[in-house]
């Protein structure tokens, strides 16, 4: 802006700042509570900005969703519980006869439900597989939207959700 601007005030006129950065595993309304509060008594300081009513709705909106989000998880597993328990039911009528002519040879209980116990074991790695990968094509599409977010690859809960798949 030229050689003598500096020149033409007597004393800086932008305020002295200090900018923080919070720990993530700390509630943040408090934290910026408690921190205003000390820098608010260092001698020198006229004012403490915080922006903690932001910080207190962030706050308050990332609890309703969690609260949401588990709400909606709990109706979802019901939901496929349900569907699963029907599946079975649906298959055992539909193989009604050759359960019976198994019962009539002799075949024992375990014999019986073990080609169904395979079948669901078969069907539920596939579907926990599956959810794998578009959980890590998910993960690298988010990756590539908000490059600051820390996004961990999805290959970490593969082996969860073959897990409960099963």
């Amino acid at each position: 802006f030229g050689g003598g601007l500096l020149e033409a005030v007597s004393q800086n006129p932008l305020p002295a700042s200090i900018r923080v950065r919070l720990n993530p595993d700390v509630d943040p309304a408090g934290a910026l509570r408690s921190l205003s509060a000390e820098v608010g008594r260092w001698p020198g300081v006229e004012e403490v900005d915080t922006g903690l009513d932001w910080a207190s709705r962030l706050d308050r909106i990332t609890r309703i969703a969690l609260a949401v989000n588990g709400i909606l998880g709990l109706v979802i597993s019901l939901t496929c519980v349900f569907a699963i328990s029907n599946t079975i039911q649906l298959t055992v009528v539909a193989r009604r006869e050759a359960i019976e002519v198994m019962r009539l040879v002799g075949a024992t209980e375990g014999f019986i439900r073990l080609p169904f116990l395979v079948t669901g074991v078969a069907q539920g790695a596939a579907g926990g597989a599956v959810a794998a990968v578009l959980l890590e094509f998910g993960y690298a599409y988010g990756a590539g939207l908000f490059p600051e977010l820390p996004v961990r690859s999805a290959l970490s809960t593969a082996g969860g959700l073959v897990v409960f798949g099963i």
